[in-house]
């Protein structure tokens, strides 16, 4: 996701923190205390801290699917009891996956015409995934509040991972794709991530 367009989702939310509400009745909040927002965020910091997997998940099957647009590439979780996980190289995305710790870790490719196409592209997915799963962050919650948006509260949080720093609002629970110049300040990250609380 752009810039523009995650500042565009954050201030939707925010506007669906407002606006959400019956005639008369209190604003739909997503936290009473600061407490509330804590929790979440100490928890998503720990998750990075550990590895979340060891490494082993194997590719099992690749498929060239939507006129050549995409390849699905299915992975078992060896630790796991059969489970496999879907993920998708696509010509028309920006990014075909996420680190855990916020920057993107494989960009599209060039398209397919048969599953034999996406030998390399699959693996290369598999071989970034396996990696990021086994990877441990360097982590710092800079901020972690309950902060008002006029009349309702919602959490707020800046989290820095591997000396990048990322801003999230709720209902949004995770780094997002986003990430800042550390050497600013909180309120400065806020701000260029279209989060303006009271």
């Amino acid at each position: 996701m752009s810039r523009a367009r995650r500042e565009w989702a954050i201030v939707a939310a925010i506007t669906l923190v407002l606006a959400c509400s019956d005639e008369g009745s209190a604003p739909l909040s997503f936290c009473a205390e600061t407490f509330d927002c804590e929790q979440h965020t100490n928890e998503l910091a720990t998750s990075l801290r550990s590895a979340a997997s060891a490494g082993d998940e194997s590719l099992v099957d690749r498929a060239c699917v939507s006129d050549g647009a995409t390849c699905e590439c299915r992975l078992a979780i060896a630790e796991t009891d059969g489970s496999e996980v879907l993920l998708a190289r696509r010509v028309s995305s920006t990014c075909d996956l996420y680190s855990r710790g916020g920057p993107c870790l494989v960009g599209p490719f060039v398209g397919c015409t048969v599953a034999e196409d996406c030998d390399e592209p699959c693996a290369e997915l598999v071989e970034a995934y396996r990696e990021d799963r086994a990877r441990v962050f360097e982590v710092d919650v800079r901020q972690s509040e309950c902060l008002s948006f006029g009349e309702a509260r919602a959490c707020v949080a800046v989290v820095e991972v591997d000396d990048r720093c990322y801003a999230f609002a709720s209902p949004q629970t995770d780094l997002g794709t986003t990430s800042y110049a550390c050497d600013q300040t909180d309120d400065e990250i806020l701000d260029m991530a279209g989060i303006r609380p009271d």
